[in-house]
């Protein structure tokens, strides 16, 4: 959360709070599952309150987590882009992609089971967001 003091930018609070709804979804959803994730346990975790969460997510859990799966895989697709820049024939980027991948995945558990396994979990939208 943001410590308090001088005020802060609308849009730097904005994106904070994204951030942490972003991150409570991750981690809500590895422990519990999509299914058994009520939006109060995003609510908790993240610190920001049902009127915020809606002014973010309008469609609800739902959008909420479409979106952490959306920026799980932008992580993963800048570690990967970014290793395959550079220097060395296509066995030696593709080598580099991968360990960038795996270093990912390790670094991330909770996001990289919200891609793998997860991101299914609500059905068409979730297949759909995926593609």
């Amino acid at each position: 959360m943001l410590r308090p003091g001088p005020r802060l930018s609308p849009e730097l609070v904005a994106q904070n709070q994204r951030e942490r709804l972003l991150a409570a979804t991750a981690v809500a959803i590895a422990e519990r599952g999509y299914e058994q994730t009520p939006v109060a346990e995003l609510l908790r975790l993240s610190g920001i309150s049902r009127t915020t969460f809606y002014q973010h997510f309008p469609g609800g859990k739902e959008e909420c987590f479409l979106a952490t799966v959306g920026a799980a895989m932008a992580l993963a697709l800048d570690a990967v882009s970014g290793a395959c820049e550079g220097e060395g024939d296509w066995d030696e980027r593709l080598e580099r992609a991968f360990a960038a991948l795996g270093d990912t995945v390790a670094t991330h558990p909770a996001a990289a089971r919200l891609c793998l396994i997860d991101a299914y979990s609500p059905g068409e939208p979730g297949l759909a967001h995926v593609d």
